[in-house]
This record gives structure tokens, sequence and C-alpha cells, in this order.
């Protein structure tokens, strides 16, 4: 204890009588990069609270939207039967016995299938047009495409706002029968009804809900 106070007294009068204007022209050029430093972190530190306070509230304002789906109520799961080397008619029985193992589990109300779940990537793309027409060169008409079992809107809870749902007699009909969206009605017919309209490679609208494209394997 007295060799560290008797080190750290002498060492300020070591430096007033021998080196004051050396130690002074030392923390000169000390200090900017020290408030530099501080200015950075205060900036960091600021920065990491916007976004915090930004991601909270973004956060909060999904809680109380309305995703078009019950998703208080519905449990989803994938497989992909593909990287075990199924063949389309295994998939097809797998699909089936999945359906009715799901289906009596206790509390299950209905099961639906679909070949993409929602807000798992917008499914197989291609481009279409309404009966009769091209699309014009640079005019593509992306449509994303969904394959769901008849029970699918049912069971997730999505409200048609115009037509019908599928039938299960109707597997398979011609033509395809379709339900799409408001945004696929409103750039594929813009002056009529879509419903009832046929499109692509032989697919009729039966219905349009307010949220994504479905159409029925």
């Amino acid at each position: 204890m007295r060799a560290s106070c008797g080190f750290a007294g002498s060492r300020p009068g070591h430096t007033a009588r021998s080196s004051h204007g050396l130690e002074g022209h030392r923390a000169t050029p000390r200090q900017p990069l020290r408030w530099i430093l501080v200015a950075l972190q205060v900036a960091l530190c600021t920065l990491l609270l916007s976004a915090a306070g930004l991601l909270f509230s973004t956060f909060n304002q999904l809680q109380a939207l309305d995703p078009g789906f019950d998703r208080d109520h519905v449990v989803t799961f994938s497989v992909e039967p593909g990287m075990l080397s199924y063949t389309p008619q295994q998939s097809r029985n797998l699909r089936f016995r999945l359906q009715a193992t799901v289906r009596e589990l206790p509390g299950v109300a209905s099961v639906g299938v679909a070949s993409r779940g929602l807000m798992r990537g917008t499914g197989l793309k291609t481009t279409y047009a309404p009966a009769g027409e091209k699309a014009a060169p640079g005019d593509f008409m992306n449509t994303s495409l969904n394959w769901v079992s008849p029970e699918y809107f049912d069971t997730m809870g999505i409200r048609l706002l115009a037509g019908r749902n599928f039938r299960p007699d109707e597997v398979p009909a011609k033509p395809r029968q379709a339900i799409v969206n408001q945004a696929f009605a409103r750039r594929f017919f813009p002056l009529g009804e879509a419903i009832g309209r046929t499109f692509g490679q032989g697919f009729s609208s039966q219905a349009a809900n307010g949220n994504r494209h479905r159409q029925r394997r």
C-alpha cells in the first residue's frame, strides 16, 4: 500500500518539475481521438435503440393485422417426400395417410393439404393470360400457383369473397377449377367479373378471396 501510494504521489511532482510542457503536449493529440470514440459509441447506441424501437413497433403492428387466415387455431407442418425419392403415387398415398391420421387426432376439426404453406414462399410461378389473349412482349403476368385440397380454405379459415369452394367430386375436373385472389382478378379481368372466366391452360376461376391465389390439385 505504501509503495503504491508513494508511486502515485511522486509521479505528478516529477511531471511538474521536469516535463510539464511535455505532458501537456502528449495529452493534446489524445483528446480528439477520445472524443471521437465516445461520439461513435453514443451514435451506435442511439442507432441500436432506434432499431429496437422500430422492430418492437413493427411487431405490434403485425400482431394487430388481419392475416386473412385463422392464426390462432391452426397448426401446420410440412413433409418433403421427394427427399426420400418417393414416386408421385407414393407421395399421394402418403398424403392420404397423413390426412386420415391427423383427422383422427383429438380436437382436430378439419384437415387441409397444400403444396406450399402460407408464408413459406410463393410456390410455382408461371405466366398466364385470359383465354383468347396473349401476353404482350415484356408484359410478364406471373402467377404463383399452389395446389390445395378441397378442405384447405375451410381448415385455414380463409374467407371467400365471392363464388364457392372446391368440391371433392371435382377431382379431376375439366376445365380445371381455380380460386383466385383479388390482385389476380384486378390484373387479369379489370373490366369484368372474374368468376367463371377461363385463363391459362384450361383453368376456370370459380371464386375469389382476399389473400393468395389457390388452385386445387
